[in-house]
């Protein structure tokens, strides 16, 4: 595989202006809120912490979900063949990370120059051959997981079992059987929803910018007091003394 070249980088806050393509990559890393992505034949979002590998060619649109959300683009050159790719993959988003160190501190050279994109590129690389190694899609969901992944971080803590059967339309014990066909690692559809947000929640923590009354908002907890609890008792750490660790 060839290097990357890294073409431009940054990050924004307003969404395409419509569906569109072009000639090279693009990687989109939601760095808080939620990320409404759209092609010509597929709708889906991107929470904070998780990507959009767009191949050269492929019309695409970011849509306006009218909340505060945050993303770190990239776009650049490669002369690979790499299948499009959305969601978290943990080696993926840890060169992804270091890449917006590098933009957000700058400590020993800048983003901006020579030495500062050749980092980037050699980042991008990193990802590029994790992904075409087929590592991630080793650990990608069924189409029936991802709808309820989808669900979850799209409502939040109002969602419920009884809520994601109806949006199925099957009973309470189909779903639940299904689930435990398609998902590895769990059995307990409540539990997975649980498991969900806890994730969010973290990547919210991590990522954003916003407060913990605001990220009780955005997912949909009625009250900070009942996010804080919900958190602490899932991790056992209260999410104020989490983002303290997270600075």
């Amino acid at each position: 595989m060839h290097m990357p070249e890294l073409l431009y980088f940054g990050r924004g806050r307003n969404p395409s202006a419509q569906l569109h393509k072009h000639a090279f990559y693009q990687i989109e890393f939601c760095l808080s809120g939620q990320l409404f992505c759209r092609t010509e034949k597929s709708r889906f979002v991107l929470s904070a912490g998780e990507f959009w590998l767009i191949p050269p060619e492929l019309p695409h649109q970011f849509l306006d979900n009218r909340n505060p959300y945050e993303y770190l683009s990239l776009k650049f050159s490669c002369n690979s063949a790499l299948s499009e790719y959305h969601g978290h993959d943990p080696l993926s988003c840890y060169w992804l990370n270091s890449i917006l160190r590098l933009i957000g501190n700058g400590k020993d050279f800048s983003a901006y120059s020579p030495e500062g994109k050749a980092v980037i590129e050699n980042c991008l690389s990193g990802i590029l051959h994790h992904l075409a190694n087929g590592s991630a899609d080793a650990h990608r969901d069924s189409p029936f997981i991802m709808a309820i992944r989808e669900e979850v971080c799209k409502h939040g803590y109002k969602i419920n079992v009884a809520e994601l059967a109806n949006f199925f339309r099957c009973t309470r014990s189909q779903l639940q059987y299904r689930f435990s066909k398609e998902c590895s690692g769990s059995t307990n559809v409540k539990h997975f929803i649980e498991s969900i947000l806890i994730s969010l929640a973290e990547r919210h923590l991590k990522y954003s910018s916003m407060n913990l009354s605001e990220i009780a908002k955005e997912m949909n907890f009625p009250s900070i007091y009942v996010f804080s609890r919900f958190y602490k008792r899932k991790t056992g750490c209260s999410p104020r003394r989490r983002r303290r660790e997270q600075l």
